[in-house]
């Protein structure tokens, strides 16, 4: 703040000198030659406004030598070639000259000036994205790395891994602001010492966690279970951490958040210190095992997940889905159709693919069924949602 203070002050102190300089120039541009003083004085503008605006390299030059080559000019037509009119031309060209110059130290400062408050609003850009007690991302923008690397994960089929941590505290605890921001401020320092430096990403805010790149459901439960340690051993605080991967539990953000939000709640609700998504998975399957059979038998397909679609998107469930690997395939025939304009993944559910599809055109299940690779099911046209098979051979 300082700094931009000092150059403001040197580029106030820059642009007085030009204006005094230009002023002074005028008068003895008057008192030099009467005739020639209007266009001097045009001349002398223009070369100050084009030396501090700069609006190409080299405009300050320019503009001296086409100044310059015009007085000379008006000069000649006025007087002929003389010993008068040489030495006129000679004083307006110093003036010039001397404006050119000044207009470009004013120009310098100005630039310096503009490069100092792009510094500085850089500066209040990463002290908005990370919080300044911990120097750790604030989770706005967590969420959108996590985009970036779960959109990574899938494309390069590498694993992912996100932890959401919570610290527990007694119902009856009488704790302060500042001691509840100290305590969370000693997690945070466990965390950081803990994790991969450059590759791991932990964050704080709304949420507190951390986003593990290239990390399995196995290998971010190895790591949540020391961190419970540790905090324990330091803060003698109790935490609750619950786990999501990718592709285990989730190939999209919204989903993979959702799982360890899910789980988190299951670990603070059970008190269990660790919870994966899958043991979440596995629990709810065990109960639903454990329920004795209805009279009604059982639908061998289950509801796949459900997201909501936008104004003008249809649902799409792709039967027979075996691999990830086929989903860039399936995006492809669908964009090189003609039939989607926009393709979104929302799932997968066993072997049904679940996608969001904003049609290209006004009936999208009349142009599925006109392309050969489409197999349609059943169409529900009240949901909008298309229940279909793509041959991919």
């Amino acid at each position: 703040m300082k700094k931009t203070f000092l150059n403001l002050q040197k580029t106030s102190i820059y642009t007085a000198i030009i204006l005094i300089w230009c002023v002074l120039s005028a008068i003895v541009l008057v008192a030099m030659n009467i005739q020639t003083s209007l266009a001097a004085i045009s001349i002398l503008i223009f070369i100050a406004v084009l030396s501090v605006i700069r609006p190409f390299p080299l405009a300050s030059w320019f503009s001296l030598l086409a100044g310059t080559l015009v007085y000379v000019l008006i000069s000649y037509s006025l007087f002929g070639l003389g010993r008068s009119m040489a030495l006129n031309s000679a004083l307006a060209f110093a003036i010039f000259l001397v404006t050119s110059l000044l207009g470009n130290m004013v120009a310098r400062q100005i630039g310096s000036l503009r490069d100092l408050f792009r510094k500085e609003q850089n500066l209040l850009d990463d002290l908005v994205q990370y919080d300044q007690s911990t120097g750790i991302l604030r989770w706005k923008y967590a969420h959108q790395r996590m985009k970036a690397e779960v959109l990574r994960s899938v494309r390069y089929k590498k694993d992912l891994s996100l932890v959401l941590i919570q610290l527990l505290l007694p119902e009856q605890a009488d704790i302060s602001d500042n001691e509840l921001s100290n305590l969370y401020g000693q997690i945070v320092e466990v965390v950081i010492n803990s994790l991969r430096k450059d590759i791991d990403i932990p964050f704080i805010g709304e949420k507190i966690g951390i986003i593990l790149p290239e990390t399995t459901a196995e290998g971010a439960q190895i790591l949540s279970l020391r961190l419970v340690d540790r905090i324990f051993r330091k803060v003698r605080a109790e935490v609750a951490i619950g786990i999501a991967s990718v592709p285990g539990d989730a190939v999209t953000e919204d989903a993979l958040l959702n799982q360890a939000e899910l789980a988190l709640k299951f670990a603070v609700s059970s008190d269990q210190s660790v919870v994966p998504a899958a043991r979440l998975r596995s629990a709810v399957a065990e109960k639903q095992s454990s329920v004795v059979e209805e009279e009604t038998p059982a639908l061998d397909t289950a509801e796949p997940m459900e997201e909501a679609l936008g104004p003008d998107e249809w649902r799409l469930e792709v039967a027979n889905f075996a691999s990830m690997d086929d989903l860039p395939r399936v995006e492809k025939i669908f964009m090189e159709s003609g039939a989607a304009a926009e393709f979104h993944l929302v799932g997968l559910d066993g072997t049904t693919l679940v996608v969001r599809v904003r049609p290209a055109g006004q009936d999208l299940p009349g142009a599925l069924r006109a392309l050969p690779q489409f197999v349609l099911k059943q169409v529900d046209e009240s949901r909008r949602s298309i229940q279909l098979e793509i041959k991919l051979d």
